[in-house]
């Protein structure tokens, strides 16, 4: 076989792990497999390494750092789904056409670079095929909870997701059912301007849920939860690959996709743990993602001499705006500065000038984004410290911290050299747990070996996350929960010294290959088989929270009357995608919004609810007091509602004739059809 066939071969073997992997899981969430949902299985990694090798083609990097198929795929999966969200954004023709469009520029563009995609350097394909399938199958044992996502236990249907699960799933429908991503509405209020938020991250589920016709909410566990697991896996692999070569970046891919975190260390915080946390509020797979394909540019550009490399790498990390807003804000800084303290021959001067710009522009970037109505509060004060550092303590499980913690969760705050001699020690213990010991151990053991560029990467980045920690502002505007800026950037920091520790360890006993003696390779292939006992113990009930009251079982936090799913499934099936629902407890779970896929003319929020919100309210308790039919009839004309669904315990005081009007009912529940 020549290298040419070799290297195609690679490719198709990357492609149909990927593609098999996701018709795996969509087959064991929906119970089957048709030809749509295989097409749009293979057509992820298909368009994913062809829009890769065009862009690798042409990427300002050594050839070293092209050789890897995983950076490819990385490459061309993020570049098509921001490609994908552009054209949504500016089309009016709907995402099934969105996607032919943007699927016809990646091939025509593949076809034209053909030639060059063809001189790509495919080393080591063996590596990059292993760090898949070790990412793959970490994935679906970390993510076996949703792959069930529903369990009926007699009038009661658990969902085996955290709660989020049901408005992550409506935006998801949104999008795949919008004509543009620019028209539409508020999940929350129909006909109000959409809120800005990271809708990148929700585009390829949505063409995935559009292509197929699968349920957002199935799209949910089958594609966006795991596939993004597998993704931070494979962007460790090619962050630290192109460092210090395959085997370190296998090592960092494990250590991030299968090792425990310092929460199933037994470090007692599951405020704090990346597996949690990454679950829970999963835009941060892919904004941790986005953010090592960025670094991966701006570190190789700086110590190859290539302006252009970290031009990209800084444009890349703007991106990761739109995918997770809040690792964004963790890297806004500091890969502004890393160029100016480590990029190869820069003069002082040059440096200190570039420093100056980095930090006025960073400034001016919190100025504005101050005076942005749906921009969380960027104010570096350290007024949010004392509250968050109560937070976290409070969050322990009894036993190993919490006792000597009771103090701060009182509410007696912290203040002053207290704060910091409790509040450091206590988040550097409890995110990285005993990653921080390994990560000192191989620093300080290749101190001579390794640039001070990759020594200090890490160490800027935990500094950089105990900075937002305890000097930003608690956010005012009630864009999220008040302390998201200072805690959600955790999974950022945690991956990338995870990922740096695995690579770099394995780099100190073995270099940049395999073990040489035939017992030492035993050894770490018994040691990576072991390493899949960590998600098989640790991803059960992985989306619960015991230390949060409703939260700590999956039948407490997510669990509905299963004749309500069935209403919400009736208005799925029988409703047209424009038809407005309206729900008589007005949904302030988004669980019938999720299943239902359908505009709500108010669902409740508790994040900052639009100004509207409370006259709907009003409104529609007006309604549900009037007593003839003809009225009734009119307010839903009026409002645009085309249908009711009428929970048991609502107290309503339409005439019997209406009431008797209902097109489904179960267990008390009842789904009407507007007009009566």
């Amino acid at each position: 076989m020549n290298e040419r066939t070799e290297r195609h071969a690679a490719a198709a073997g990357y492609t149909a792990v990927v593609a098999c992997t996701l018709a795996a899981w969509h087959a064991k969430v929906t119970g089957q497999i048709d030809a749509a949902d295989i097409l749009a299985c293979v057509a992820v990694p298909a368009l994913g390494m062809a829009f890769g090798g065009v862009l690798a083609a042409v990427a300002p990097l050594p050839p070293s750092a092209k050789g890897s198929l995983s950076f490819r795929f990385l490459l061309g999966f993020l570049a098509f789904d921001t490609l994908l969200f552009a054209v949504a954004m500016a089309s009016p023709l709907g995402m099934r056409a969105d996607v032919a469009l943007s699927a016809a520029a990646v091939l025509a563009a593949a076809w034209l670079a053909r030639g060059r995609v063809r001189r790509l350097p495919c080393a080591h394909p063996g590596t990059d095929l292993a760090a898949l399938a070790i990412c793959a199958l970490g994935a679906t044992l970390w993510c076996r909870d949703g792959l069930t996502p529903v369990v009926v236990d007699g009038a009661s249907a658990v969902f085996r997701l955290w709660i989020d699960s049901f408005v992550h799933a409506r935006i998801t429908s949104a999008i795949a059912q919008a004509a543009s991503l620019a028209s539409f509405s508020d999940i929350r209020m129909s006909g109000t301007p959409v809120y800005l938020y990271h809708y990148a991250s929700y585009v390829a589920p949505a063409a995935f849920a559009a292509w197929t016709g699968t349920s957002a909410l199935d799209v949910y566990a089958s594609f966006f939860l795991p596939f993004g697991v597998m993704l931070t896996g494979i962007a460790a692999y090619a962050l630290v690959r192109s460092w210090w070569g395959p085997y370190p970046g296998l090592a960092a891919a494990v250590a991030v996709v299968l090792l425990p975190d310092a929460y199933q260390q037994g470090f007692g915080n599951r405020y704090l743990s990346y597996h949690f946390m990454q679950q829970v509020n999963l835009g941060g797979l892919y904004g941790v993602s986005c953010a090592a394909l960025a670094w991966l540019f701006v570190i190789a550009g700086c110590r190859s001499r290539r302006l252009g490399a970290v031009a990209v790498g800084v444009a890349i990390s703007g991106l990761t705006l739109f995918f997770k807003a809040h690792v964004f804000v963790a890297n806004a800084l500091l890969v502004l500065l890393y160029p100016c303290l480590f990029f190869t021959g820069l003069r002082m001067p040059a440096r200190a000038a570039a420093a100056a710009a980095a930090f006025g522009a960073f400034a001016l970037g919190a100025r504005l984004a101050d005076h942005l109505d749906r921009a969380p509060t960027l104010r570096f004060d350290g007024s949010g410290a004392p509250a968050y550092v109560a937070r976290v303590a409070w969050n322990y499980d009894p036993g190993l911290f919490a006792e000597w913690l009771d103090f701060v969760a009182r509410g007696e705050h912290l203040h002053g050299v207290a704060l910091y001699a409790v509040g450091v020690p206590m988040l550097l213990a409890s995110t990285f747990g005993l990653w921080l010991v390994a990560a000192l151990a191989a620093g300080f053991s290749l101190r001579r070996r390794v640039p001070g560029a990759l020594l200090a990467f890490p160490a800027l980045v935990v500094a950089n996350y105990l900075a937002m920690a305890f000097a930003l502002a608690l956010d005012e505007k009630g864009i999220g929960s008040p302390d998201e800026l200072l805690n959600r950037p955790l999974v950022w920091a945690y991956f990338v010294l995870a990922a740096w520790t695995g690579g770099a360890v394995w780099y100190r006993l073995y270099g940049e290959g395999a073990p040489a003696a035939t017992a030492q390779r035993a050894v770490a292939a018994l040691a990576l088989a072991g390493a899949f006992a960590f998600p098989w113990i640790h991803g059960a009930n992985l989306q619960t929270n015991p230390r949060w009251e409703g939260y700590e079982t999956y039948a407490s936090g997510s669990a509905a009357p299963t004749c309500l799913v069935a209403a919400a499934r009736f208005l799925r099936n029988s409703s047209a995608t424009g038809d407005l629902v309206q729900v008589s407890d007005n949904d302030p779970r988004f669980l019938v919004a999720g299943l239902a896929e359908r505009e709500a003319y108010v669902t409740v929020a508790q994040n900052r609810p639009p100004a509207a919100m409370a006259d709907r309210l009003r409104e529609l308790e007006a309604w549900r007091q009037m007593t003839r039919v003809e009225d009734i009839d009119a307010f839903a004309a009026k409002h645009g509602i085309a249908w009711y669904l009428l929970h048991p315990s609502t107290s309503i005081a339409w005439p019997p004739e209406a009431l008797a009007a209902s097109r489904f009912e179960c267990g008390g529940y009842r789904v009407y059809r507007l007009p009566l």
